[in-house]
């Protein structure tokens, strides 16, 4: 076997062998952020509107849908008054009208306070 024969073969045999160095870059994670970040602004912009059009403009006005994420909806209401007002709403059939015209599954509710 020639010299330069055996060099490719082991020079195959390192590729084989070898393992390869893993990708430094930052390039996959910032993707996959940029990813989660668009796909966050889609469903919370459906959510916005999907509360805007479903919800009373009374309670529109005091309270408003922070995300939706797993199925649980978070609503932000500025006093327990009004809380109770979107708990009795959603309760009475405006859950569904939301989950609807927003497109999500809704399988829990839970609020925070400003």
């Amino acid at each position: 076997m020639s010299l330069r024969r055996a060099s490719a073969e082991l020079t195959k045999v390192r590729g084989w062998r070898n393992r390869r160095d893993p990708d430094w870059t930052i390039a996959r994670a910032v993707s996959d952020a940029h990813a989660a970040v668009e796909r966050t602004a889609r469903s919370g912009t459906a959510l916005e509107r999907a509360w805007r059009e479903v919800c009373p403009a009374e309670l529109a006005a005091r309270a408003w849908p922070v995300s939706c994420s797993r199925g649980l909806l978070t609503i932000r209401a500025g006093d327990a008054s009004t809380r109770w007002e979107v708990d009795r709403w959603l309760r009475s059939g405006g859950e569904t009208a939301l989950a609807r015209a927003a497109r999500v599954g809704v399988r829990r509710v839970k609020f925070v306070s400003e």
